[in-house]
Order: structure tokens, then sequence, then C-alpha cells
């Protein structure tokens, strides 16, 4: 795949490695599922070094995208970089913390499965929420990756990019074109949002100077 310019993002590329980490994900899933669960105390074990392993993928996941769209090359991108940038930032879009709601969906994933009579169910369940959140936080990466690499090249503003089809909602259509400092730029309005920033190139006036 061709390098990104940092003045075009798209999502091909954080679909790409999603779906590749997802599929690794199910596989997982599928065997743990088969786990027997007689044994509280050592399944519980069992299922922290499961997540301490997901969380080493994810971390894995996010560090090939950061480097994908982090285009300008000033700044060495690392695990260190996607951990203190991506995963301990409160996002007021998911509205929590990666880390923090990573350590609940394991504890709620244990507890689910222990005091359920269909803990088939459960683990499902507990999967589906996972990929959601894995999801929606590799976009976040390639976004802030993104925005890094525009500042790093000297930009101070930016033009706000909303996908124009039917389905974006009302806030993304409002913002479509509007122009705002790069310190300043409004956080997504909602989880899923393809909306983007891209470079100023004599679009419309500023209103948010």
């Amino acid at each position: 795949m061709a390098t990104i310019r940092s003045d075009e993002l798209n999502y091909v590329y954080v679909d790409k490695i999603v779906e590749h980490y997802v599929t690794i994900f199910v596989e997982r899933w599928n065997k743990l599922k088969k786990k027997k669960h007689d044994d509280i105390a050592w399944y519980i074990k069992y299922v922290d070094d499961f997540y301490d392993d997901l969380y080493i993928l994810c971390l894995e996941a996010y560090l090939d995208i950061a480097k994908h769209y982090y285009t300008a090359g000033k700044q060495k991108i690392t695990d260190r970089w996607v951990k203190n940038n991506v995963l301990k930032v409160y996002d007021p879009v998911t509205l929590y913390v990666f880390d923090n709601e990573f350590e609940r969906k394991k504890g709620r994933h244990i507890e689910g499965v222990l005091a359920s009579e269909t803990p088939d169910k459960e683990h499902d369940k507990a999967l589906k929420y996972f990929t959601q959140m894995f999801s929606q936080f590799a976009d976040e990466t390639a976004d802030k990756a993104h925005l890094e690499t525009l500042k790093d090249e000297g930009e101070t503003k930016v033009v706000w990019v909303s996908v124009k089809d039917d389905r974006r909602c009302h806030i993304c259509k409002e913002r479509d074109g509007e122009i705002y400092p790069i310190s300043r730029v409004p956080k997504k309005p909602h989880v899923g949002c393809r909306c983007h920033v891209e470079k100023v190139n004599g679009q419309r006036t500023d209103k948010n100077s």
C-alpha cells in the first residue's frame, strides 16, 4: 500500500489491521471457551494470562497503525508513545480510558462466565465488546498519529473533513469544511466516526480563531 500523505487520511489500512487481529482474537476466544472452570482460582489465573496476551496484541496492532499514519519522521513512534498517547488517555467519545476499560472488561468476562448457566454466551458477549473497543481505538490511534504529523510539519490550522454520504450525522455534516486551530480540534462526536482533519488549502474562512 502506498504511503499516506499527511494531507489525506483514509482508514483502509486501519481496517486491514483490525481485521487481521480480530481473526486472532476470535481464534483465541474459541480456545478459551473450551477451558473448564471448575477450579476457580486456576481459571481466573488463566484468564488473567489470556488478557495479558491480548494487551500485548493490542499494543502491537496500535503501534503498527501509528507508524503507518505518522509520516513526518521527527520523533520515534514506540510502544511508549502508544501507551501515553492512546491507551492511558481519557477519550470523550468512548467516555473511558482504554487501560481502565480493558481491566473492567476482563473482570466482567470472568464474573459472567463463572456466574452464568450459559458461559458460551458470556464469552461471545465479552468478545463482541472487546473487539468493538479494539476497533474504536484503532481509529483513535490513526487520528492521533496523523495529527502529530501535521503538528511536526508546522501546521497551525486544520480543516475538518467528513464522509459525504447519507450515513453521516448532523454534527459531522455541520463541521465539514470548518477550520480549527490545530491545538483545539474538537473530538469526534460519536463512536465509529470516520471524519478526519487535513491541511488547510484555501478552504472555508476560519471561524474558530
